[in-house]
């Protein structure tokens, strides 16, 4: 009968109504609750026998591969099966009935997502089932969530196969290969002993950062604690003396040559009284701005080649087709310059081709890998620019290999081997014991409700292009607050009022507490759960006034410092009527 989708999501939006009204389900999930969901799934897979045991016994280590995996990750936390399966089987909160008191998920449809997703049919073939995570997942409980999530995968057999298969959703266009390591030994993050990168952002809210290069970024309102953060580091760039002023920069007026001695010696002194400078580098000015000292125009795809891939590593060519505006320049111009004026070697690139023949020398041996489509064009006398471009829009999958003269892309990830050092698959322990004091800690209080947050389908991301539509600008002219029927009755909210969303305890980066709100359009609708709101994740390009992070913790999770943006919480209290009140759709928007 075709496909059967199985969302998790605490909101019933347009997919998971889709899923319900074509025999799938919808396990509404109480938010930051995903570890214990996943392992009740598990749980109930197990217990009756519908693991995918040929599998397991091919793909999954032994106890002696396990003993040989260095990753300190795996080694702390990686499982043989039975060792899954004896850690599920011993934590009663793993029970259908248990785990729907601690997600809100009924225990019936934990045990139908189970025998969907697992039970064999009656010929013993298996179901395809294929799992998929997003950031509602990562966002929440990061490393016990995504644990949890590839432990049940890998329970019914979900890992490198045909519809079988584990991997994060999303098209975002990835555009980066890594230059040198990170200095980890430098960091001062750690878990029981095991070096993190560095919280960046906890390192410049304790004042030990003097200067920072924001490159495609909003920052403050992308990051957990928006408001303690700009609050934090912008009195740190703007009050801290001296201030450059234009005089300083311009001393023969705006249109004079810029004194570049007299702009070092004002933002050197800033930095010795224990002030930060700030740098911003982008395509357009955005809520960042107004804290930078200096700005970097940045050209985007389109006004240069640019090599891309996006989420099925699919490596593509982005043909210039116009001239950048005024002075913007290509990022990887501007850090050729910076770091010619440093004293490096290695940044005399002509173009961007030859940062692209560079970077594939990085790429090697990851995901990533397209050294051989750099291989191959030399050899033949062409650029890899060149290459690319005779691939045409289909282009090509990394990681790409020369077989016969002739470039293979990978369409499917881990067919023959997985990423660890015996090839085969190490069951990750996602454990609620290490997460459940931290969801106690965020949960809403007294009269507080849950704030997740979303993207719409109008808008993508900052909306660094959709706000300078006017049609997509005029569907959402201000972020909104999802809330359900029965919260807004008892808080006399209707849609289109402006309401306040206020929590006076985020956690911050540094573990004090701060008291933030944010504003937004309430747009009332039995998508969200009662108790549960879902407002825009950053809206109008980092608008602080509207940033629906400020009320997200600040505290990373502990194992691999990500941000849980999707724990947020406050009290919701109309302000007032909007003028988009009677302008604006507030109709239903999940429909099957």
């Amino acid at each position: 009968g075709g496909a059967r989708l199985i969302v998790v999501n605490p909101r019933r939006d347009y997919t998971a109504a889709f899923a319900e009204s074509r025999g799938g389900l919808h396990l509404q999930l109480i938010p930051g609750t995903d570890t214990v969901l996943n392992n009740a799934v598990a749980r109930v897979v197990i217990e009756n026998g519908w693991e995918d045991q040929e599998f397991i016994n091919s793909r999954t280590v032994n106890a002696d591969e396990l003993a040989g995996e260095t990753s300190w990750r795996r080694v702390m936390f990686g499982m043989t099966f039975d060792g899954y399966k004896e850690f599920l089987l011993a934590d009663d909160r793993y029970t259908p009935e248990n785990a729907a008191e601690i997600t809100g998920v009924p225990a019936d449809k934990i045990r139908q997502a189970a025998e969907m997703m697992a039970k064999p049919k009656a010929d013993g073939s298996r179901p395809g089932t294929s799992l998929m995570l997003e950031k509602g997942n990562y966002w929440g409980h990061n490393y016990e969530n995504t644990a949890s999530f590839s432990g049940l995968g890998l329970s019914v057999g979900a890992g490198g196969r045909p519809g079988r298969v584990m991997s994060r959703g999303g098209g975002h266009q990835r555009g980066m290969i890594s230059a040198a390591g990170y200095p980890k030994d430098k960091s001062p993050d750690n878990y029981q002993g095991n070096k993190l990168e560095l919280n960046v952002d906890r390192w410049a809210a304790e004042g030990k950062l003097r200067f920072m290069w924001a490159i495609g970024t909003t920052w403050f309102s992308a990051m957990g604690a928006s408001n303690f953060l700009a609050d934090t580091i912008g009195a740190m760039i703007r009050d801290t003396q001296p201030q450059l002023s234009l005089s300083d920069a311009y001393p023969g007026g705006n249109t004079g040559p810029l004194d570049v001695a007299k702009v070092l010696e004002v933002l050197k002194a800033r930095i010795d009284n224990g002030g930060m400078v700030l740098a911003q580098q982008d395509i357009y000015t955005n809520a960042l701005t107004e804290f930078a000292d200096f700005l970097l125009p940045a050209a985007p795809w389109g006004e240069d080649d640019y090599v891309r891939m996006q989420g099925e590593r699919r490596l593509r060519l982005y043909s210039k087709i116009m001239d950048p505006p005024g002075e913007a320049k290509p990022d990887w111009w501007i850090v050729a310059q910076v770091g010619k004026r440093m004293g490096f070697d290695g940044f005399d690139w002509q173009d961007s081709n030859d940062v692209c023949e560079e970077a594939s020398q990085r790429s090697a041996g990851s995901v990533h890998d397209y050294v051989a489509l750099v291989d191959l064009a030399r050899s033949q006398g062409k650029r890899g620019h060149e290459l690319l471009r005779e691939l045409g829009t289909t282009g090509i999958q990394c990681p790409i290999k020369l077989e016969n003269g002739s470039l293979v892309g990978t369409p499917r990830l881990h067919q023959d081997s997985f990423g660890t050092k015996s090839g085969k698959a190490v069951f990750p322990r996602g454990d609620w014991s290490n997460v459940e004091p931290f969801q106690q800690q965020f949960a809403p209080q007294g009269d507080e409700l849950w704030v997740t947050n979303m993207r719409t389908n109008e808008h993508w991301q900052s909306q660094s292009d959709d706000m300078r539509i006017p049609y997509r600008w005029e569907r959402f002219p201000a972020n909104i607050l999802e809330i359900n029927p029965a919260d807004a009755v008892a808080r006399g909210i209707e849609s289109g009022d402006w309401v306040e969303v206020k929590n006076d305890n985020v956690l911050t980066q540094t573990g004090a507490s701060h008291s933030a709100k944010f504003k937004a359009v309430a747009y009332v609708t039995d998508q969200v759960a009662a108790g549960v709101t879902c407002s825009y994740f950053l809206f109008g390009q980092g608008r602080l006034d509207m940033a629906a992070n400020s009320v997200t913790p600040g505290i990373t999770d502990p194992i691999n410092n990500r941000y849980r943006y999707k724990l947020g919480k406050g009290v919701v209290e109309k302000t007032s009527e909007s003028e988009f009140k009677n302008t604006v759709s507030f109709a239903p928007r999940n429909l099957a």
